[in-house]
């Protein structure tokens, strides 16, 4: 019993240091350029085709939202390097895309390969639900409805 309490501590302690590291400016923003990267690739994947994984529309809304989070990053951070962080991030996803574990597990090899399944299109939400949740967080009020009659 006592060794699993211990067990339990150091997997929150794990588990708050992951936390205390991922909420970084540098790392908020690398994993911003990363969603983006996805949303693009997803965007471009399935162009021409009727069925789509992002429209012009969501793409658009996309590239706003990490401009976005750039821009409040960089009011907290102002020295941060986001040209180093895009390169990071270009690097990343290049890896990621050569990864077999990864095009086989996540939807990125129906993206890859511009098949349209159900695993590329939760793929592809995943990235642009998390850059509104991030923009989200920077600008509170953009989560908010307007009332508009």
């Amino acid at each position: 019993m006592r060794r699993s309490r211990e067990i339990q501590a150091e997997q929150q302690r794990a588990y708050e240091a992951a936390q205390v590291e991922a909420a970084k400016p540098e790392n908020i923003m690398l994993t911003a350029y990363r969603h983006y990267l996805v949303a693009k690739q997803c965007s471009e994947s399935r162009t021409g085709y009727a069925a789509v994984y992002l429209t012009p529309q969501q793409m658009g809304e996309a590239k706003a939202q990490v401009k976005g989070i750039e821009a409040g990053i960089l009011k907290r951070a102002p020295s941060l390097n986001t040209d180093e962080r895009w390169a990071a991030a270009n690097r990343a996803e290049t890896a990621a895309n050569a990864d077999i574990s990864e095009l086989g597990f996540t939807g990125r090899g129906a993206v890859k390969e511009r098949t349209y399944t159900e695993q590329g299109r939760q793929f592809c939400s995943a990235a642009t639900g998390w850059l509104k949740g991030a923009y989200g967080l920077f600008y509170p009020d953009s989560l908010t409805v307007k009332k508009d009659f």
